[in-house]
């Protein structure tokens, strides 16, 4: 039997593990804060919006509208003989007066009940003087009662509403965007900034010993600093101080690395050691060459270094 190598299949990459099923713990907190501060600005709507909404102001022709209804109907039965109820109407109008801003009331007979010039036209803006027309028989205009009212107030009130609730949704939006950036700076600016001056300090001196920065709440986080820090340590110990420089220039610069780029030429000395009869040393020592062999390797190291030299 021997053993062959698998050709590619129509599925390639099928058996890689999709990061869609399986998010990291960076991808869950960042959605599930997400979804937080969503929810929390939803439910913050629905209940500040009712409140300073203006559909229970008096905006519309509603209560004018009633209240016409209502003083036409008593006009028309103090004209077929009541008197109280002519009385009745008198007071309505003049409740309507101090409540609804009536500015002028004339019934369906043409009996002026009550009328205010300084707040009819030309005196107060199309915009503030609505007119209702209403009545038990209004069949046509000229059975109708008419009455106009002075909508100045309304209209501020609704203004009011309507600058509060654009204070309100420019203090949410404000809010959001404070929000989300915290949380887009927490997830993933300020992780990607921490790995990225970690790899700058690395480059400027690669021997130097990598500073320590607090441990990350997120296990993803945590564990992919750990990884340059190892693969730091890898190279510092495996090239050593003579490849330094080559390590900070890779780093440096962007693209692929190039092993033939122009390099430095320096006079050196190259110094091998060997322990002889090492076979016999292993033999007798067992478990303890271990040591045996770092203590020589203490020993030249120092001697290298105190000469100027680099053991690699």
């Amino acid at each position: 039997r021997g053993f062959h190598r698998a050709g590619p299949t129509r599925r390639g990459n099928a058996e890689a593990p999709d990061w869609k099923d399986n998010p990291s713990a960076v991808g869950r907190a960042l959605q599930e804060s997400i979804t937080l501060q969503v929810v929390v600005g939803v439910l913050l709507m629905l209940i500040v919006f009712p409140l300073i909404s203006v559909t229970e102001t008096r905006i519309g022709l509603d209560y004018d509208l009633e209240l016409v209804d209502q003083v036409d109907r008593l006009w028309r039965t103090h004209r077929d003989g009541s008197a109280s109820a002519g009385s009745a109407a008198y007071s309505v109008v003049k409740s309507a007066v101090d409540f609804q801003s009536l500015a002028y009331f004339e019934t369906y007979d043409g009996t002026v009940l009550f009328s205010d010039p300084l707040l009819q036209p030309p005196n107060v803006r199309a915009e503030e003087y609505a007119v209702a027309q209403a009545g038990a028989r209004c069949l046509s205009v000229a059975e109708c009662s008419v009455g106009a009212f002075f909508k100045r107030r309304d209209l501020m009130i609704q203004s009011e509403y309507s600058l509060g609730l654009l204070a309100f949704v420019l203090v949410l939006l404000v809010g959001g965007v404070m929000v989300f950036n915290r949380i887009a700076n927490k997830y993933c600016i300020a992780p990607i900034e921490k790995l990225f001056a970690l790899v700058n300090s690395f480059a400027k001196d690669p021997m130097a010993k990598l500073g320590n920065f607090e441990n990350d709440s997120l296990d993803e986080l945590y564990e992919l600093e750990q990884s340059i820090r190892k693969i730091a340590s890898l190279l510092q110990v495996g090239i050593g101080l003579a490849g330094k420089e080559t390590i900070a220039r890779c780093l440096r610069t962007t693209g692929d690395i190039n092993p033939i780029a122009v390099g430095i030429k320096v006079n050196c000395l190259f110094g091998f050691c060997d322990i002889r009869q090492f076979t016999d040393a292993t033999e007798c020592l067992q478990e303890q060459v271990m040591l045996f062999t770092n203590s020589v390797g203490h020993i030249v190291h120092h001697a290298v270094h105190d000469c100027g030299g680099f053991a690699n």
